[in-house]
C-alpha cells in the first residue's frame, strides 16, 4: 500500500485522512505541530515553517497543514494573524516539505488547497481556469504554495482546491453556522434562493478520494476542484436544514447579497470523485454530530 507521511495530522482534516488511511491498510505517519495524545499511528512533531526531519523514506506526502482564517473561539490556535504568519505557515512550510521531498525522493505530493485562492467570483461557473480577483491574505499564500508546488517537475503532484468541508465535528462554516442558528430558531438569511450548488465536500468523500488517488498510477490532472457530485438550490437546503433541526426559523430573501457562484469539478469526477450531495450532507451531519 505505500508508506504515507501526511502533514497537520493533528487537525480537523489532516487527522481524518490519517486515520482513514491508517484503517484501510496504509502504513500512516504523521505530522503534527503540537505534541498529541497518542494515536494508532507514528506522528512526528515539527515546525514546518521551519524544517521538516523525518528519518523514513515515503512513498506519498498528504500536505494537509497549513494556516487558514480564524474560526469563532479558536484564537487559541496561532499567536495571531497576519501576512508574515500566512506566509510561514503557508508558504514556507511547502518550501520546507518540497525540500524533504527532494532529500527524501518522494515520488507524488497531494496538496490540499482551497478555493480561497480565486479571491472574488465574478462569474458563477468557476473551474480550474477561473481569473485569480483580489484573493485576501489566505488565498494568496495558498496559491503561491501552490505555485512552489507545481515548479517542482520531479515531483508527480496533484492540488485539490476546496470550498468549506464539512464532517461530524466541523464548525464555522456556513453550512455548521447556518444549521446552529436553525438549532436556537434564529431567523436565516439567504440569497439568489433558487441558484443550484454544490461547492461543499464531505470529509469521508475527501478521504476516500485520496485513498483512491494514492492508488492511481497516473494523474490525469495536476489541478482540481472539488464539490459534490450533484447540486441543490439554496433553498432546498435550507429547507432540508430546518427539516432535520425541526427548527421554527424563518427564512428571509435578501438579492441584494453577493452574486452566487458554482464549482465546476467536472475534473475530479473524471478521476474518480465521487461527493454525496449536498441534501445527504445536511442529514449526514446532523445524525452523526
Amino acid at each position: 500500500m505505500g508508506k504515507i507521511l501526511i502533514t497537520g495530522a493533528g487537525g480537523f482534516v489532516g487527522g481524518y485522512i490519517a486515520r482513514y488511511l491508517q484503517e484501510n491498510g496504509y502504513d500512516v505517519t504523521g505530522v503534527v505541530h503540537h505534541s498529541m495524545g497518542k494515536q494508532d499511528f507514528p506522528v512526528y512533531v515539527a515546525d514546518l515553517a521551519h524544517s521538516l526531519d523525518v528519518e523514513e523514506h515515503f512513498d506519498v506526502i498528504v500536505h494537509a497543514a497549513g494556516e487558514r482564517p480564524l474560526r469563532r473561539g479558536e484564537h487559541h490556535a496561532y499567536k495571531h494573524q497576519d501576512v508574515q504568519s500566512f506566509k510561514q505557515n503557508n508558504i514556507d512550510s511547502m518550501s520546507n516539505v518540497l525540500a524533504f521531498a527532494e532529500r527524501k525522493k518522494v515520488k507524488r505530493i497531494i496538496y490540499l488547497s482551497s478555493i480561497g485562492i480565486y479571491g472574488e467570483f465574478h462569474k458563477t461557473i468557476i473551474d480550474e481556469q477561473a481569473d485569480i480577483i483580489n484573493p485576501d491574505t489566505y488565498g494568496v499564500t495558498k496559491y503561491v504554495a501552490e505555485c512552489l508546488l507545481r515548479d517542482k517537475k520531479s515531483i508527480d503532484k496533484i492540488i485539490l482546491r476546496m470550498p468549506g468541508i464539512v464532517g461530524p465535528s466541523a464548525q464555522d462554516v456556513w453550512f455548521t453556522n447556518v444549521i446552529e442558528k436553525m438549532k436556537r430558531n434564529e431567523d436565516i438569511t439567504i440569497f439568489s434562493p433558487d441558484f443550484q450548488t454544490k461547492n461543499f465536500v464531505w470529509l469521508d468523500d475527501l478521504a476516500k478520494f485520496v485513498d483512491k488517488l494514492i492508488q492511481t498510477k497516473q494523474w490525469k490532472y495536476d489541478v482540481l476542484n472539488l464539490a459534490c457530485k450533484q447540486s441543490a438550490s439554496v433553498r432546498e437546503i435550507v429547507t432540508e436544514m430546518k427539516r432535520v433541526t425541526g427548527s421554527l426559523s424563518a427564512i428571509i430573501v435578501d438579492n441584494s447579497m453577493r452574486q452566487p457562484f458554482c464549482l465546476d469539478n467536472s475534473r475530479a469526477l473524471a478521476m474518480g470523485y465521487e461527493g454525496i450531495s449536498p441534501l445527504d450532507i445536511v442529514r449526514k451531519f446532523v445524525s452523526e454530530k
